[in-house]
């Protein structure tokens, strides 16, 4: 797992777990768990207990969300490039203030 910044729905430097958030990882692990990791999942999602999020965190690992996200991550990268390099040629000054706000929060730590 990345420790160097915020992996969503990771818990790591969040709290996306004990939070009950919606992320990407919960979402993408729903979409693709058995039934009983499924179970797992519900009976430990959204609770401050360590025991449980670390729970909740091998069950991530155990599908290779990690793994999976970063490919996500990288496909996004390339598209949004290639969007802003769109953007440029019609409106260079909306370009920079959309990088600069993808600039802030592609890969962000918190």
């Amino acid at each position: 797992m990345h420790y160097g910044r915020v992996l969503p729905g990771s818990g790591r430097l969040g709290t996306d777990i004990q939070d009950t958030k919606c992320s990407w990882l919960a979402v993408t692990f729903l979409a693709t768990a058995t039934e009983e990791q499924k179970d797992t999942f519900k009976a430990n999602y959204g609770d401050h207990d360590e025991a449980k999020v670390a729970i909740i965190k091998q069950l991530y690992k155990d599908t290779k969300l990690t793994e999976k996200f970063e490919v996500y991550e990288n496909e996004t990268e390339k598209k949004v490039n290639v969007l802003l390099d769109s953007i440029r040629a019609e409106a260079k000054e909306f370009a920079t203030a959309v990088e600069q706000l993808w600039q802030k929060t592609y890969k962000r730590s918190k």
